[in-house]
């Protein structure tokens, strides 16, 4: 492979960049997304749909707000 290959044109580097702030959008629009810890996590969220009878959605998550 030529190095020439890797080099990212202006368009790739725009449409990385777009899909980074898009990201970042997410996160900062619902502080859930902004839990420090596994253990926040646990006390603030609830995963439904899981364990041993869980049927699959399809990639589907389900949580609440506890």
């Amino acid at each position: 492979m030529l190095v020439q290959e890797l080099q990212p044109g202006p368009e790739l580097i725009d449409r990385t960049k777009q899909a980074f702030l898009a990201a970042l959008r997410v996160r900062y629009s619902s502080p859930l997304f902004r839990l420090p810890s596994a253990a926040a996590i646990t006390a603030q969220l609830r995963f439904h749909n899981t364990g041993p009878r869980q049927v699959w959605l399809h990639s589907f998550v389900y949580l609440a707000e506890a």
